[in-house]
């Protein structure tokens, strides 16, 4: 245990040195006077953090839509960690004048901080602090870790074959190997990694997001279980793909904090899930229409279970 708590202060700090904050964009609405929006009276212990993935292919990760959003939220009380994704099409209202559009298209009008302001508007919440992640850099920071095991579902690993293969150049020129078709579980690697987090052919987004769940855990476990130097090569390969306002107090406190309680169990959810939403294409544009009443007392209810202060 004590190996384990020195491993993730050693991580936290080598990440906290070494991870710059996005730099700010030109947007076309851009955050006034870094409000937020956060929404007061909500529990203190609960941290709340949003995790952005971005699919562009350059370090620009201050720009563009957001391809993956999950809030993060760690009870430093119980221990317990949610995980919840949000739909990309998510139709949302953001900005100072009204202006509607899908939730990801908030990271490409105003970063980070509109992303945030947003989410937080439409479910009453109080997230402050971002980490961005490259989805590209997933391949370099996956074999870092030397691959992750992934339970597969049926025609996964047909997918995450046929992608490989079709970007082949885009992963160098060493070969990868099959995953056979009837695999139930399988070691990825980078590539497989990637193309497994972008399968899209088999279902929906809702499936997608499913997968992005399951890969986040299952290298969450192999964090869990690296070696100190290991977590060293790991913090040195996340620097050009991770990007945070976190600060190197934030960091450090939140890391002490969780090393005191543990974590106890880790959740993971999606919102909306089918069945909590309207689809609509009326206008020509794909959107998830919900009711914010309803999206607020869902997301309270996962993450302040015991709490009506919303």
């Amino acid at each position: 245990m004590v190996n384990k708590r020195i491993c993730a202060m050693l991580c936290a700090l080598l990440l906290a040195l070494m991870l710059p904050a996005c730099a700010l964009g030109d947007y076309s609405m851009p955050v006034k006077d870094g409000d937020l929006s956060v929404y007061e009276g909500l529990d203190k212990n609960v941290k709340n953090i949003l995790l952005i993935g971005t699919d562009t292919r350059e370090n620009e990760m201050a720009s563009g839509r957001a391809d993956t959003m999950m809030i993060c939220s760690i009870n430093q009380t119980t221990g317990v960690v949610n995980v919840i994704s949000l739909a990309r099409d998510t139709w949302v209202t953001m900005g100072d004048n009204g202006h509607e559009n899908k939730l990801n298209a908030a990271h490409s009008f105003g970063g980070p901080n509109l992303l945030m302001q947003t989410i937080n508007r439409t479910y009453n919440l109080n997230i402050e602090n971002y980490v961005t992640v490259n989805f590209y850099g997933i391949c370099d920071i996956v074999d870092t870790m030397g691959g992750v095991t992934i339970r597969l579902e049926e025609s996964e690993p047909w997918a995450i074959n046929t992608t490989v293969e079709e970007s082949y150049g885009d992963y160098g020129d060493t070969p990868i190997q099959r995953i056979p078709s009837d695999a139930t579980e399988a070691r990825l690697c980078g590539a497989q990694a990637l193309a497994y987090a972008r399968i899209r052919k088999l279902d929906n987004d809702f499936g997608r997001q499913a997968r992005q769940r399951k890969l986040l855990m299952a290298m969450a476990r192999e964090v869990v279980n690296s070696s100190i130097p290991q977590m060293i090569s790991l913090a040195t390969t996340c620097f050009d793909y991770v990007s945070t306002n976190m600060s190197l107090f934030d960091i450090i406190g939140l890391a002490t904090k969780m090393m005191t309680t543990g974590i106890s169990d880790i959740r993971m959810y999606a919102y909306p899930e089918e069945g909590e939403f309207k689809y609509d294409s009326s206008d020509g544009t794909s959107k998830l229409i919900i009711d914010p009443a309803y999206g607020i007392n869902k997301i309270h209810g996962i993450i302040y279970p015991n709490s009506t202060s919303y």
